[in-house]
């Protein structure tokens, strides 16, 4: 490979930009399951209803409780 071959593979910077925003943007989406599914915990809702309404397993939302 030449380098000009070399840098048109580079990733780009807006590339690389608009990785880190979708990362961010999953991130913060996951973050808000979280806490949608300990707060629905807290009141009162079925374990199995919240595992099946924020796509967590009743292991995870388990560990969730543990940790907050």
């Amino acid at each position: 490979m030449n380098h000009i071959e070399t840098f048109k593979a580079a990733p780009t910077i807006a590339g690389i930009l608009e990785n880190v925003r979708q990362e961010g943007r999953q991130e913060g989406t996951l973050g808000e399951r979280r806490r949608i599914a300990i707060e629905l915990i807290q009141k009162g809702i079925d374990i199995q209803v919240v595992a099946e309404t924020t796509k967590f397993s009743i292991k995870e939302i388990n560990k969730l409780l543990k940790e907050s």
